[in-house]
C-alpha cells in the first residue's frame, strides 16, 4: 500500500523554538495499527516550558512484546480517552512549531495519517529528527538507536517507551549534539558524501554458536537462513544474528535460493508496507515470485519468535 504524505521539511538545524514529541503503538504500519500514547514538551528559548502526555484508548489487544517494550496494558488504555477526542488538543499543543523527534518519519507518519483521518487535516510541520543528527555528528558509532545513545552519554532519564519520557531523552540528546557539533566545528550543510561513516562489517560467517548454548531442534529457525536489512529497535544487529544462531539457525549476508527468512528492522518494515523496498526486499520478492519460499517478517514478529 503504498502512501503519498506531504510532510514538512526535515531540518539540519539546532533551534530555541520547537515542540518534542513521541508516540507509543500497537505496532509499525500507520494504517494497520494504532497510536496508543501521545506526548509533547513544548520548548522556548531553550527551556521546556509545558507538556502534554496522555493514553490512548484502543479496542486492540496488546500482545505480550508491547506491554513489556511500553510498560503500557490493556487495562490502562481501556480507560483511556479515544483519539478523536484527544487529538485535537495535541495538535493544538503543537501549533505550527518545528518538531523534534528521533526517528521522526516513525511518529510523524502516524500522526500525519490519524490527523488526515479525523480531522481532514494533514500535519505537515517542519521537523528535525535527532537520529538524522547523530548520524551526521557521530560518524564515528555504528548505531545511532535511542537507547544507545542514551547509554553513551550516560543520560539517566527514567523511562523508555513512554512517550514524555523519550521526549525528555530527546530534549537532551538535541542538545548534547549541539554541543558536540560546535565542538568539532561540524557544518550540517555541507554536502552529506563529506560525513565518514564508521560501520564495521559484521559477516555472517563469524557468527558462531556461544559456548554452553543447547540447540533447540524444535525452534521455527533451526537450520534456516535468516538475513537482516534495516536497523533494528530493540537489539545490534550483531546481538539479533547471534540469537538465531544460538537457536540453531544460521545467518546470511545477502538474499539467495538459500535464504528462509528476512527479517526487516522497524524502519525498513514500514517503508515495506507503504510500497518502498530496499534492495533486499527487491531480490527476496524476486525469489518469491520465481517460488522460493522466503517469508519476509518485521522486527516485531522476530522478537516474538526469540
Amino acid at each position: 500500500m503504498s502512501i503519498v504524505r506531504n510532510k514538512g521539511n526535515s531540518l539540519l538545524e539546532f533551534v530555541e523554538d520547537y515542540c518534542i514529541i513521541d508516540i507509543e503503538t500497537t505496532g509499525y504500519i500507520p494504517y494497520l495499527d494504532e497510536i496508543i500514547e501521545l506526548g509533547a514538551i513544548r520548548v522556548r528559548e531553550g527551556a521546556i516550558t509545558d507538556t502534554f502526555a496522555t493514553l490512548i484508548h484502543t479496542d486492540k489487544i496488546l500482545d505480550e512484546y508491547i506491554i513489556e517494550l511500553t510498560g503500557i496494558t490493556n487495562e490502562m488504555v481501556a480507560e483511556a480517552p479515544y483519539t478523536n477526542n484527544i487529538l485535537p488538543e495535541f495538535i493544538d499543543f503543537i501549533s505550527d512549531d518545528i518538531i523534534l523527534a528521533h526517528n521522526a518519519n516513525f511518529d510523524i507518519n502516524f500522526i500525519y495519517d490519524v490527523s488526515l483521518k479525523i480531522l481532514e487535516k494533514q500535519f505537515d510541520n517542519n521537523f528535525i529528527d535527532t537520529l538524522r543528527l547523530s548520524r551526521r555528528i557521530l560518524t564515528e558509532h555504528n548505531t545511532h538507536r535511542l537507547e544507545y545513545l542514551k547509554t553513551i552519554y550516560k543520560l539517566n532519564d527514567k523511562r523508555s517507551h513512554r512517550a514524555e519520557d523519550d521526549c525528555v531523552s530527546a530534549y537532551n540528546l538535541y542538545n548534547l549534539l549541539k554541543c558536540e557539533c560546535e565542538n568539532r566545528q561540524i557544518d550540517l550543510n555541507a554536502c552529506s558524501k563529506n560525513f565518514k561513516k564508521y560501520y564495521p562489517k559484521i559477516s555472517a560467517k563469524d557468527i558462531v554458536v556461544n559456548d554452553g548454548v543447547l540447540i533447540d531442534e524444535e525452534h521455527i529457525f533451526f537450520d534456516k537462513v535468516c538475513v537482516f536489512t534495516g536497523t533494528l529497535e530493540k537489539m545490534p544487529r550483531k546481538e539479533a544474528m547471534q540469537s538465531v544462531v544460538n537457536l540453531g539457525g544460521k545467518c546470511g549476508d545477502r538474499i539467495t535460493r538459500e535464504t528462509d527468512y528476512l527479517i526487516m528492522g522497524k524502519q525498513d518494515y514500514s517503508k515495506f508496507a507503504n510500497g518502498n523496498k530496499s534492495s533486499k526486499t527487491i531480490k527476496a520478492k524476486k525469489l518469491i515470485e520465481d517460488g522460493q519460499p522466503i517469508q519476509i517478517i518485521s522486527e516485531f514478529e522476530f522478537y516474538q519468535y526469540i
